[in-house]
């Protein structure tokens, strides 16, 4: 058998929103994340266990949903909830064989609503600061949402 190549392409790495379950983190990670200096303040990250912003291992779907509430997402702001795009990734990823991935979150996903037309909700999510940092003036537009679609 010949051993692996030292430059691997078979590692994927998924970028995106999706929330932090309330998990302690497994002693291996913490160690990982500690070794490579993620959790220092120079990095911003305070506190690092929120995994945002941070590149974390994770090699079985198991290990993904025991960090990342993937199933989680608000979709109307009223209790309705569903699945994050970055979860469905990952867990294609695996299911196609894939052994190994990095898995940077960015922020908690938003909820599938128009803001525009949901101003308690856009209020309540601009008060939590979640989602990215661009207001929300300049992520609505006149397109239709899934939303308008089941309404009619």
């Amino acid at each position: 058998m010949v051993p692996p190549h030292p430059n691997r392409t078979d590692i994927a790495c998924f970028v995106g929103y999706v929330g932090r379950r309330e998990t302690e983190l497994p002693a291996e990670l913490d160690r990982w994340l500690r070794e490579r200096g993620w959790h220092l303040a120079e990095h911003g990250r305070t506190p690092f266990d929120e995994l945002l912003d941070v590149p974390v291992p994770v090699d079985t779907w198991d290990l993904f949903d025991h960090l990342f509430a993937w199933d989680e997402r608000d979709l109307n702001g009223q209790g309705q909830l569903g699945t994050a795009y970055l979860g469905a990734a990952v867990r294609s990823f695996f299911a196609q064989g894939g052994r190994k991935c990095y898995v940077v979150r960015v922020g908690d996903p938003w909820p599938i609503v128009d803001l525009d037309r949901s101003a308690p909700l856009a209020e309540a999510v601009r008060a939590r600061g979640r989602g990215s940092s661009r207001s929300a003036a300049s992520t609505t537009s006149s397109r239709p949402t899934a939303l308008d679609s089941a309404a009619t």
